[in-house]
């Protein structure tokens, strides 16, 4: 059993790193590391104000909301209703719980900006929180895609159609 616990994450991990097709439209892996390359060149450009490495932040706050909105709206196409229904009453609930972050956050870190230091911190943890969400959502659409075209191992090491 430990065997095959072994072999399906070592192919899951191998094959997650493989290209897409042209009918999957989720974001890739591959998208967000330059969304997160491309914000971080950006603050070590920028180090020298709190204000401008803000900036960068919400540029890439901006980038990974338009990747989940575009995985979200390709999870259409790929699962059935009653599964898209699920995945979207997963984003509406993690929407729900951004908004209460941001309050909380407004209330603890940003009444009065400037300075600039508390504010930058806010906008760090909520880049943080959406760059994971835009990850989580990829790699779910990336598994589900995997075991859709080459099945999943059963206890035999064999591959068995994924009917989900």
């Amino acid at each position: 059993m430990k065997n095959n616990l072994i072999i399906l994450l070592i192919s899951l991990i191998l094959l997650s790193f493989a290209p897409t097709t042209a009918k999957e439209n989720y974001t890739t892996q591959e998208e967000l590391k330059k969304i997160a390359k491309d914000t971080q060149k950006c603050i070590d450009k920028n180090y020298m104000t709190d204000y401008a490495m803000m900036q960068c932040s919400l540029q890439g706050i901006e980038k990974y909301n338009k990747e989940i909105d575009k995985t979200v709206t390709a999870a259409k196409d790929m699962l059935s209703k009653e599964q898209y229904e699920q995945f979207l009453k997963t984003q509406k609930a993690w929407e729900n719980f951004m908004k209460e972050e941001d309050n909380l956050l407004k209330q603890m870190f940003e009444k009065d900006c400037p300075p600039y230091l508390p504010c930058l911190s806010a906008t760090g943890h909520r880049y943080h929180f959406v760059k994971n969400r835009a990850e989580d959502l990829s790699g779910i659409c990336n598994t589900w895609t995997l075991f859709k075209k080459s099945g999943v191992l059963d206890d035999g090491k064999d591959f068995v159609p994924f009917n989900n």
